[in-house]
């Protein structure tokens, strides 16, 4: 997926969720952002805030939902992140906004260039169809493995995740047990050690939160 943006000259991308607390002020923290920079920076820049990123964030926050270029080399707040991206030879960015998700309302993706930023702009206007749709199936695709390291959620087996996926196509245990050339009692303990997995009291839930987790595929 990475390389999909790198040939259009995005280079480093930096994922991220945010939460937001009872003042309705949005909550950073690196265990839900991923990045092709440096761990130990993220960690840094997201658990202080985000400054460098505050313009973005707000655009975030206000329900933008088309890309937003910006201009790396033109912003006035300064952080260590920005002088690394500057170090990089990164010039500009798009910012994508993402759908939000379950306890995490604001999703973003930021695809930084060495481009210079009328270039980006001829580079949205060009392919801006086709960016965007990348950058909502790197969300469909990364969105789970964060809420899961959020959560403390551990990964539903191969078979764990078989029943539970038939399960949520409205078919009964029999039918997963025929499928799957399984006993109905295996069955019936997979879909236990699912519900125990992700927290669940029921199967409906145990489908609705494999489906936040991305461990069973949407109908």
């Amino acid at each position: 997926m990475v390389e999909n943006f790198s040939c259009h000259g995005l280079v480093q991308l930096t994922y991220g969720l945010a939460e937001v607390d009872a003042s309705q002020k949005p909550s950073l923290c690196a265990d839900l952002a991923m990045s092709t920079m440096s761990r130990d920076l993220i960690e840094r820049h997201f658990n202080h805030g985000c400054l460098a990123f505050d313009p973005l964030l707000r655009a975030l926050r206000a329900g933008r939902l088309e890309p937003m270029p910006f201009d790396i080399e033109a912003m006035e707040v300064e952080s260590e992140i920005l002088a690394e991206m500057r170090t990089m030879g990164l010039r500009s960015g798009v910012l994508f906004p993402l759908p939000p998700l379950a306890g995490c309302p604001i999703a973003g993706l930021i695809a930084a260039s060495p481009l210079s930023y009328p270039q980006v702009c001829d580079l949205l206007d060009v392919e801006g169809q086709r960016l965007v749709a990348l950058a909502h199936r790197f969300h469909a695709q990364t969105s789970g493995e964060l809420m899961r390291r959020r959560d403390a959620i551990t990964p539903l087996t191969g078979r764990e995740r078989d029943c539970l996926q038939i399960i949520a196509r409205g078919e009964r245990m029999a039918a997963a047990a025929h499928q799957l050339g399984l006993s109905e009692a295996t069955v019936e303990l997979h879909l236990r050690n699912a519900r125990r997995k992700l927290g669940a009291r029921s199967l409906p839930e145990a489908v609705a939160r494999g489906l936040l987790y991305r461990q069973i595929e949407p109908l």
